[in-house]
């Protein structure tokens, strides 16, 4: 499978390397294939399972850049959209610094 784009989907697709890292990758999986290479090497080059940079480069024939973006997830969104508690609170390393890690 084969990404399939004219021209302005294109510079959308550059212009989404400047997005969030996961869709970047996804617009760098695209973009490579554009360029020819088969979804298996596109995989092995960037650490992926084939099947999921053929699902993206589908997404993308199908929906076009839209279709890099996450879908809506199930379930009641974050209050704030932040982590509740910090990665460093739960692995010990904050020392009680943090709200909601026992600091002020």
């Amino acid at each position: 499978m084969f990404a399939n784009a004219p021209d302005a989907s294109i510079e959308q697709l550059q212009a989404a390397l400047r997005a969030r890292w996961w869709q970047a990758t996804r617009a760098v999986m695209v973009l490579l294939s554009l360029h020819g290479l088969p979804a298996a090497q596109i995989a092995d080059l960037l650490g992926y399972d084939p099947g999921t940079v053929r699902r993206w480069i589908g997404r993308f024939n199908r929906l076009g850049v839209a279709g890099l973006a996450d879908r809506p997830r199930p379930g009641r969104p974050r209050r704030d959209g932040r982590r509740s508690v910090s990665p460093r609170c739960w692995l010990g390393r904050d020392h009680g610094r943090s709200p909601g890690c026992g600091g002020t």
